[in-house]
């Protein structure tokens, strides 16, 4: 927790209370500005506790009295890569968690190269699928063709998308295809 000065009045961790802590730049003045406690998500960042990458979640708080706080939740992006990596059974699948902006926080495989930036607007069918079926559509990362699937998250200004290479969705229908040409010779 911290007051609009950016003091620590509570935290976790020791280092947290000792050394304060050390949010995006600009990202505790975007929080203040809401007039209404809405939910904030920092670009990845760097935490000064453990250098690792982290995101921040963040929304202001009214105390008895109407002063307000800002609580803070850092999650570090290699945790939530492995809570990710823990379900895939499927190692050619891509994953991304974007804000909705397009800001990449995190992907599977990770690609350290795009982490943070912004990714090319979703095609339109992905954003407007009410069956919430995967479409053929650009992949998220490389734009080669691939079956996409995206959803929003609990919490609305993430979301995840899965994407498997078009080729890889179609290698076992290719093999198929192969067998059935094979007996079509053969008789």
């Amino acid at each position: 927790l911290l007051d609009e000065a950016g003091r620590t009045l509570a935290a976790a961790t020791p280092f947290s209370v000792h050394n304060g802590l050390q949010l995006p730049d600009g990202f505790a003045a975007q929080v203040w500005a809401q007039p209404a406690g809405r939910l904030h998500i920092s670009q990845p960042a760097r935490s000064g506790s453990s250098r690792a990458a982290s995101m921040f979640l963040a929304r202001t708080l009214a105390r008895p009295g109407g002063q307000r706080v800002l609580a803070v939740l850092e999650v570090p992006i290699a945790l939530l890569g492995e809570i990710v990596t823990q379900a895939m059974d499927v190692t050619e699948l891509v994953i991304t968690l974007e804000r909705q902006d397009g800001l990449l926080m995190l992907s599977l495989p990770a690609d350290l190269a795009q982490a943070g930036h912004v990714l090319s607007a979703p095609a339109p069918a992905l954003e407007h699928d009410a069956q919430r079926a995967a479409v053929q559509a650009p992949g998220r990362l490389d734009g080669a063709p691939a079956l996409v699937a995206m959803r929003p998250l609990v919490v609305p200004a993430l979301r995840v998308a899965v994407s498997l290479p078009l080729s890889q969705a179609l290698a076992a229908w290719q093999r198929l295809r192969m067998n059935m040409a094979l007996v079509t010779l053969a008789f």
